[in-house]
């Protein structure tokens, strides 16, 4: 019973440390604003 409670919980947290997606959420923002730029300059 233990083990069914704690896992949800477990994911909750792991899902909410941003520390973990950070690095990534901040290449993919500078990749859509290079990919933004290069499109304005060839258009």
């Amino acid at each position: 019973m233990m083990l069914y409670l704690s896992f949800p919980v477990t994911m909750f947290w792991i899902s909410n440390q941003a520390e973990y997606f950070e690095e990534y959420i901040v290449k993919r923002k500078v990749k859509e604003s290079q990919k933004a730029e290069i499109e304005k300059i060839y258009h």
